[in-house]
């Protein structure tokens, strides 16, 4: 009796501890499927994720092609050859702060303090305020020795923050003018300092217009154009933050163009359509920084 009574109590605990056991793994199985389904509405969000930033980077990368197409028709991409070998020379330079100028004098103060064999091609960015000149600057040399170019040309969100000519020496091989910006927030000193450069600079090789794509041209921009093309004076026009053309400006920015007058010049300048920064959504890589240093570099005779 004693027997039968221990092994049924035994046949019990195994019974128990059987039902136990199935239940652990019914647990646990419940719970890896759940991990699964969990795992996979993530992987199905991220998924989407992805194919939106794919497709919006896509649109994005059309509507430059577009703007390429239309207004770029004289000019051709530079060559794979002119990339690298430009890429080549970029590595190789250091740039250095020089000087600022609050008036066009210390210009010809400084020529004369140098070697004539040693003064070097330069290369001017214009704009109105705020519309990307020293952002632009700073990215032009981000494959260069110098990364941390953000202490090189101060960017600020405030308009008019750049207050005279300030003077950039790429590796004693050419130099880059950051300018200050015309229009509301110019001064009267600023612009004399500014046009006393442009008609009296003798190694001014090339002047880059810049022009937020967001706000376009305007009676500002029409003003110096019409100054440049009077005094002869070369320049092309750099379209800046096309990362922040949204769809519905697209348009806007087509007609800007279209009736800014610049492409009934006799020689039309080139257009350059950049985004200095990168955004995740749209644009994941710089566009068009590529072509404006080929630009730079054959302007002063280094390719």
């Amino acid at each position: 009796m004693f027997l039968s009574t221990k092994i049924l109590y035994q046949n019990g605990l195994k019974s128990v501890a059987r039902t136990n056991y199935i239940a652990t793994v019914n647990k646990a199985q419940a719970i890896l499927e759940q991990r699964k389904i969990e795992q996979s509405g993530l992987s199905s969000k991220f998924r989407k994720k992805n194919s939106k930033q794919e497709e919006d980077t896509q649109v994005f990368y059309r509507f430059l092609q577009k703007l390429e197409n239309r207004y770029n028709t004289e000019y051709k991409p530079a060559s794979e050859s002119a990339i690298q070998a430009c890429n080549g020379i970029i590595k190789s330079l250091e740039s250095k702060f020089e000087f600022g100028a609050p008036q066009y004098e210390i210009f010809e103060q400084k020529d004369s303090n140098t070697y004539q064999n040693k003064i070097l091609p330069e290369i001017i960015f214009l704009g109105k305020c705020n519309s990307g000149k020293s952002t632009l600057l700073n990215n032009l040399l981000t494959n260069g020795k110098k990364k941390d170019l953000t202490k090189l040309a101060r960017a600020s969100k405030v308009a008019g923050y750049t207050k005279m000519l300030n003077v950039y020496n790429i590796s004693n091989r050419f130099k880059i003018v950051d300018s200050p910006g015309y229009g509301v927030k110019g001064t009267a000193e600023q612009g004399d300092v500014t046009m006393n450069y442009l008609l009296k600079r003798k190694n001014l090789r090339r002047v880059y217009l810049l022009a937020s794509a967001v706000t376009g041209l305007n009676h500002y921009d029409s003003a110096i154009i019409d100054y440049l093309i009077e005094h002869a004076i070369p320049f092309e026009i750099v379209w800046t933050k096309m990362d922040k053309v949204t769809p519905s400006l697209e348009p806007i920015l087509l007609d800007n163009i279209d009736k800014s007058g610049v492409l009934e010049m006799p020689v039309k300048p080139r257009f350059f359509f950049i985004n200095s920064k990168l955004n995740k959504q749209k644009c994941p890589k710089r566009y068009g920084l590529e072509n404006l240093k080929v630009s730079i570099m054959q302007a002063c005779n280094l390719l």
